[in-house]
């Protein structure tokens, strides 16, 4: 991947010229490209040739008066052939292509508005830093604290909404300072760079591809895959868990798949929960383990690793009667400090009859001598079964935060209807395919391979659970009221009174209509669309609450309606 120096190039009384033109020339990605000359002193020595350079237009007086045209950065050009001074203060001149154009100029208070978590990584740039009062007409972008160009870019991007497309058409290796996930200031108020915090890398392009799953399962940890056979659904689970798996022991483990990821086989003849979460047997005195557990209780192990647990063709079975317990223990979730905690799924009290060892009659040399009879202990498990038996008998078993249960659906004549309550406690992504020459493409290849940086649980782990956990949050009260007025009139009550046009008021008199639980999801939702966003100005998340909008009309209302 090439690597690109970057300058500001502040335009002013002596380019009067070159701004007029600038402001009178198309927009977008130029087709006619056009050189200018900019002649100044004290130029940086480290740009050179197929640089970049972002203009900005500046003042054409020193007065204050203001100018023909807004001041702020306008165009973006390439370096095509620099002439040096000898020394510092001599005269240079530097020849720029200027191969792109803003719809408008973008200066600090554009991106204070629009982006201001973008602003504070990059606050210290030339021309919009907070203290900037230089003059130089040419500067370096970067190479201090706050002046990071991923968070420019992506200011620059929100302000302009067409920036990230137009751009990466210029330079395709541009792509790789988009699609972050730029941290709060207030969670980290002593960074000053970016690459200080580990938790925020770049994200991949199959990052970019897999983001609804992502936005889904961070909104509720149960999602569900439907569509036609073959289409690659619990390949999908396992591209997650390719995605998410650090380096170390759980890449080690031996098999085809990662430590993180756990494929459980549903079965036709499946009628109780005995499947998926064991049961105690009086007659060996042994708690038979089942592959769910152990998934569990090994993400319990490693809190800080998303976990993909895969329920393949889950209803072959009728899953109200195998998966009763889990979608019970699931709507309990509750947020407690910086983790989200269940109730019990399987209590420690369930487990005060296990013992790891067992008295065993043998016929000689038995190591323990009951009148004319010996014995000798037996182990009930092996190792790492054990250590499960200590752990569940003095704690029981939770939902870990960091476990995502996902389950595949393929609906035909060898398979049973879900009911309302299994779609309404997840969320429901149909996959029925697409162009079939992707399957020959360079990235499908890498799917199901390990990546250098793995993707962080913070990409995924929920951080609320109840709508008011979202409002009452610092950097989400300023949504306050648009959210508490807006939802609402979109979803509509479903007593009867609600607006024609609201998804309730088109489900009226059927058994469809929604309630709080999707509406609790909706601002959940919104608020990862919103913290992704970088936290716009409230009257400027219309956008995104459509987005959720029909995200949860999609993958939550619509595959609860059945019949004719």
């Amino acid at each position: 991947m090439a690597t690109f120096n970057f300058i500001t190039v502040r335009l002013g009384k002596d380019s009067i010229p070159d701004i007029q033109r600038i402001c009178s020339s198309e927009v977008g990605v130029l087709e006619k490209t056009f050189s200018i000359n900019v002649k100044c002193t004290q130029v940086p020595d480290n740009y050179g040739d197929n640089d970049y350079a972002f203009l900005w237009l500046g003042s054409d007086n020193n007065k204050g008066i203001p100018t023909q045209w807004k001041q702020g950065f306008k165009a973006v050009g390439r370096v095509k052939n620099v002439l040096r001074g000898k020394n510092y203060n001599d005269t240079s001149e530097t020849k720029i292509e200027i191969v792109y154009i803003f719809h408008d100029s973008v200066n600090r208070m554009d991106i204070l508005r629009c982006a201001p978590i973008a602003y504070y990584w990059c606050s210290s740039m030339p021309l919009i830093g907070l203290d900037d009062h230089a003059n130089k007409t040419i500067r370096n972008m970067s190479g201090s604290s706050f002046s990071d160009l991923r968070a420019f870019f992506s200011a620059i991007d929100l302000v302009t909404k067409h920036f990230k497309n137009d751009i990466i058409q210029i330079e395709p290796d541009f792509a790789k300072f988009f699609n972050y996930v730029l941290p709060s200031p207030q969670t980290y108020p002593l960074a000053k760079n970016i690459d200080d915090i580990e938790l925020f890398k770049p994200t991949s392009k199959d990052t970019i591809s897999n983001q609804k799953y992502i936005d889904a399962l961070r909104t509720k940890p149960f999602l569900l895959l439907a569509g036609i056979s073959g289409t690659g659904k619990s390949q999908k689970v396992q591209e997650l868990a390719f995605m998410t798996c650090p380096n170390g022991g759980l890449r080690n483990e031996g098999g085809t798949t990662p430590g993180n990821y756990c494929l459980v086989e549903v079965k036709p003849n499946w009628h109780d929960s005995t499947e998926l979460l064991g049961y105690y047997s009086a007659l060996s005195g042994k708690y038979e383990l089942t592959d769910f557990v152990r998934f569990a209780y090994k993400a319990t192990q490693n809190r800080d690793v998303p976990f993909f647990l895969c329920l393949d063709e889950m209803n072959l079975a009728p899953v109200e009667q195998y998966f009763a317990e889990y979608l019970s223990v699931l709507e309990t979730r509750k947020r407690v400090g910086d983790e989200i905690q269940t109730q019990y799924l399987l209590s420690k009290d369930r487990f005060s009859n296990c013992e790891l060892q067992k008295k065993v009659l043998v016929k000689d040399e038995g190591d323990i001598i009951e009148g004319d009879k010996q014995y000798k202990m037996e182990f009930l498990y092996s190792e790492k079964d054990a250590e499960i038996i200590t752990y569940l008998k003095e704690n029981g078993l939770t939902l870990p935060d960091n476990l995502f249960v996902i389950g595949t659906v393929n609906m035909d004549d060898t398979t049973h209807q879900f009911s309302r309550k299994v779609i309404d406690r997840a969320f429901t992504i149909e996959m029925n395919g697409g162009k079939m020459s992707e399957m020959f493409s360079p990235e499908s290849k890498a799917l199901l391979e390990y990546r250098d940086e793995p993707i962080p649980l913070e990409a995924f782990k929920s951080d609320f659970v109840r709508a008011y956990e979202v409002l009452d949050d610092a950097r989400f009260t300023k949504y306050k009221d648009v959210i508490a007025t807006r939802i609402p009139q979109l979803l509509g009550d479903s007593d009867g009174t609600a607006e024609a046009d609201s998804i309730n008021g088109i489900l009226n008199e059927t058994p469809f209509c929604v309630s709080y639980r999707v509406q609790n999801e909706l601002v959940l939702y919104l608020s990862t669309l919103v913290e992704r966003a970088s936290f716009p100005e409230p009257d400027q998340i219309e956008g995104l609450i459509g987005e959720a909008t029909l995200a949860i009309l999609l993958e939550k209302v619509l595959p609860r309606v059945q019949g004719e």
